[in-house]
């Protein structure tokens, strides 16, 4: 289980040889998201976890290969998929949503959702402004900072293929305004392809969608139900869109994020692009 929904049902046996990227669990029921294997390496028996919130989940334990478990320009083919002659016109909707969830990408904000339930267009609930929510959730998290300045093209490029799948009417890139950096590289790409750009103040909880809305397009979000959509919006994080563009461009499921390890405590604090699992 890495993410809200339906635990998954495992796909391989134990002692079975693994290439990093290959389905190892999935499921049936709509909400819920395939897992893959984020690193080549071979299947141990099941086991049982321990997750974060205390709650424990069946596993599958993969012992990583002593060399290639990772190839070595994983890195560099993270960062830069090859987007940059795609037009998401190209893409129909239902193609890009199938690619989200073959991927198994959820909403790398924090809440784990399946992002293929996010992107189903709804006639009787038409999303009319979709934002890319560019402001970190805490103060020191600067994941999403470094991936808008070094994956800009294809944090913009999943934006737009998860705005096309959704049947989005306006696009908006919301950043706050000490990303100054992040924020010309993103207008760069961005103003090109009539995607607009909304500078926000930082201010703490900015990366909470119901903060960033009134923010950006001055609605609120009513309690009930307590959804975007229920006022014709919705949000969705840099790395999602991120994985989005790495998911619908190059058929590459989700098996690593960047993570921000910070703090006065930390003696080597930094980016790191990370291994799910």
């Amino acid at each position: 289980s890495q993410h809200i929904g339906a635990p998954c049902v495992p796909k391989v046996k134990p002692r079975q040889a693994l290439a990093m990227g290959e389905l190892i669990a999935d499921s049936e029921v709509p909400v819920s998201a395939p897992i893959h294997a984020s690193v080549t390496g071979v299947a141990g028996p099941a086991t049982v976890t321990v997750l974060p919130n205390g709650r424990r989940s069946p596993a599958i334990p993969i012992v990583p290969a002593a060399e290639g478990a990772v190839p070595a320009d994983f890195l560099e083919r993270f960062l830069k998929p090859a987007v940059g002659s795609i037009d998401p016109a190209d893409y129909e909707p239902d193609q890009i949503r199938q690619a989200v969830r073959a991927a198994g990408i959820v909403g790398l904000g924090g809440a784990a959702f399946p992002t293929h339930i996010k992107l189903a267009s709804n006639p009787d609930r038409p999303v009319n402004e979709f934002i890319l929510n560019g402001a970190e959730c805490e103060p020191y998290l600067t994941a999403d900072h470094r991936l808008m300045l070094e994956a800009t093209e294809a944090v913009v490029v999943g934006f737009q293929l998860a705005a096309r799948a959704a049947g989005a009417r306006r696009l908006i890139i919301a950043i706050e305004e000490n990303k100054a950096d992040a924020i010309e590289a993103i207008r760069l790409v961005a103003a090109p392809r009539g995607i607009e750009v909304a500078v926000c103040a930082t201010k703490y909880p900015m990366g909470g969608e119901r903060q960033l809305i009134p923010a950006v397009l001055g609605k609120v979000v009513p309690s009930v139900p307590r959804i975007p959509l229920s006022i014709g919006v919705a949000v969705t994080n840099v790395a999602t869109a991120h994985a989005i563009a790495r998911a619908v461009v190059e058929g590459a499921p989700l098996t690593h994020r960047v993570v921000t390890v910070s703090g006065g405590g930390v003696v080597r604090p930094g980016n790191w692009l990370t291994p799910f699992g």
